[in-house]
């Protein structure tokens, strides 16, 4: 009963330690320290960007170039449904 209790607690250990006992997980863990990892710069660019001061303006086309209905009507809502059951049956190009 110990001895089950023992490598319980071995088990329990190495799971709170998050410990890999496969010989793959650890030769790529310790494949290179820690120290030898480099990191590049937080930012790709200098903090002195004109990216960062200024967002470039969005062109929004105007209002009057699309058309949508104030009220969709039953003919509307079935032209719809018929289109997308037309699409969804269609197979795709080959």
């Amino acid at each position: 009963m110990t001895t089950l209790y023992l490598i319980g607690m071995i088990f329990s250990l190495a799971f709170l330690l998050d410990i890999q006992f496969s010989p793959n997980r650890l030769s790529v863990a310790w494949a290179e320290p820690y120290s030898a990892i480099t990191y590049p710069d937080a930012l790709p660019f200098p903090a002195s960007s004109p990216s960062l001061a200024e967002p470039s303006p969005i062109e929004e086309s105007p209002a009057s170039e699309i058309h949508w209905p104030d009220h969709p009507t039953w003919d509307d809502f079935k032209e719809a449904h018929a289109l997308y059951n037309h699409a969804s049956r269609t197979p795709p190009p080959t």
